[in-house]
């Protein structure tokens, strides 16, 4: 299923990009509009695939897992990098309130790990107001584990969609509008 639909789309996107890189007959401003409304609308796409995709091995047990010893740091610095120029674009200040110092090695799977930062940090972002914070911080528990949490100043999510906030495909609300996604984020992290 992967190949079937990830090839066509891979073709869709390439050739859109070759439209607009060609110098040898270049576009009219119109054309130009009109392909890189197609590669966004592609990469979207894409996205949509790769994570239904991901959802479906979830669900079927077929994920693996690859544990290894990391320093948390790490693991944080890095998904910290990967969000920085999308808050940026928005407007949105990081507080990064770790102590590097303290920061323990986990037993972990680093990308399932980096994966669920960047969707708590994506939404953090995604539906914050403008000017507004996320702020990552994190303690160690009693039960030698480490907490990492991430809070921001986005409107929140009224008390009666919480409830829908770990379901498949559930943007509460937010089905139309500007702000992408595919309403699997939280289901994936979660899973």
């Amino acid at each position: 299923m992967s190949h079937e639909l990830r090839t066509p789309m891979n073709a869709i996107l390439g050739f859109g990009q070759m439209l607009e890189l060609d110098t040898s007959d270049p576009l009219s401003e119109k054309q130009k509009s009109y392909v890189a409304h197609i590669l966004k609308s592609g990469e979207h796409l894409m996205e949509l695939i790769d994570d239904v995709l991901e959802l479906n091995q979830i669900e079927a047990g077929k994920v693996s897992i690859n544990l290894e010893l990391i320093a948390a740091n790490i693991v944080i610095d890095e998904s910290l990098r990967l969000i920085q120029t999308r808050a940026q674009q928005e407007g949105i200040e990081i507080l990064d309130q770790i102590s590097r110092d303290e920061l323990p090695i986990l037993y972990t799977d680093r990308t399932r790990l980096t994966q669920v930062l960047l969707n708590l940090l994506s939404n953090a972002v995604k539906y914050n107001r403008k000017d507004g914070t996320v702020t990552l911080s994190c303690e160690k528990t009693p039960e030698k584990m480490l907490r990492i949490s991430i809070s921001d100043t986005g409107f929140g999510i009224p008390k009666e969609k919480q409830k829908n906030l770990f379901k498949s495909f559930e943007r509460l609300g937010r089905e139309t509008g500007d702000i992408e996604g595919t309403g699997i984020g939280l289901v994936v992290t979660k899973r």
